[in-house]
């Protein structure tokens, strides 16, 4: 959001308030209450919320839609032993691969997961460094 209203050329008074929900979800669900009237709300969060409440489609409106943004990286401790690692990394990666893996893909609408690199996060960087550049109220 932060990067969207740099583009524009605003600032953190584009908004009256800010409050920080804490999840996706939450958020949400103070849209519906008419706590706040609006929210940035992860798309892939939104989808699985209305296929699991199908009349929030009607009660709530997208007013625009920005991204796309790479998918949030599965992060582990470098405290867990490599060969661990590796064969955790081996069974998300194979996951759609097997039946009970599938079903719970299948549950929060993942096919399957990729491997990535480092760069494929470069567009998040670069719009965390176009946020930087404008002034940003506490939350």
């Amino acid at each position: 959001m932060r990067d969207h209203l740099a583009k524009m050329g605003k600032n953190c008074r584009y908004f009256g308030k800010i409050i920080e929900s804490g999840a996706h979800q939450n958020s949400i669900q103070m849209i519906l209450d008419n706590r706040i009237d609006a929210s940035a709300i992860d798309s892939w969060v939104l989808e699985l919320e209305i296929i699991k409440n199908p009349e929030l489609a009607s009660k709530l409106r997208v007013i625009d839609t920005l991204g796309p943004s790479s998918f949030p990286p599965w992060m582990i401790s470098r405290l867990v032993p490599v060969e661990l690692r590796r064969r955790i990394k081996h069974l998300l990666l194979e996951m759609h691969l097997d039946p009970v893996g599938l079903s719970i893909l299948d549950k929060v609408e993942i096919s399957h997961f990729s491997a990535t690199e480092d760069r494929d996060y470069d567009p998040i960087r670069k719009m965390a460094q176009s946020a930087e550049k404008i002034e940003w109220a506490e939350i």
